[in-house]
């Protein structure tokens, strides 16, 4: 599963929406609302730099999502693979 945070700049990322279909073109699940990462594990992507706003929303989550940065994910998505140990 994985959550967005919001506040992730332009440069950093797509929009949201092409973000979410890259995560379930690769089979992934995208949590659209901190309320909905409840039992769940995953990942949270954050900026490069975490803001305040998003270490906010790293703390309402109520699943098991490891942080991780929007340049984790899209390496991800390219390679098809990932791990949660690096970055």
């Amino acid at each position: 599963s994985v959550f967005v945070c919001t506040g992730i700049s332009k440069k950093e990322a797509p929009p949201r929406a092409e973000l979410k279909l890259l995560v379930e073109a690769a089979g992934g699940s995208w949590i659209d609302k901190s309320c909905e990462s409840e039992g769940k594990s995953g990942v949270a992507i954050t900026s490069a730099k975490t803001t305040k706003a998003q270490k906010t929303q790293l703390q309402a989550l109520k699943g098991n999502l490891t942080p991780k940065t929007i340049a984790w994910l899209k390496e991800a998505v390219m390679k098809q693979k990932y791990s949660l140990d690096h970055r």
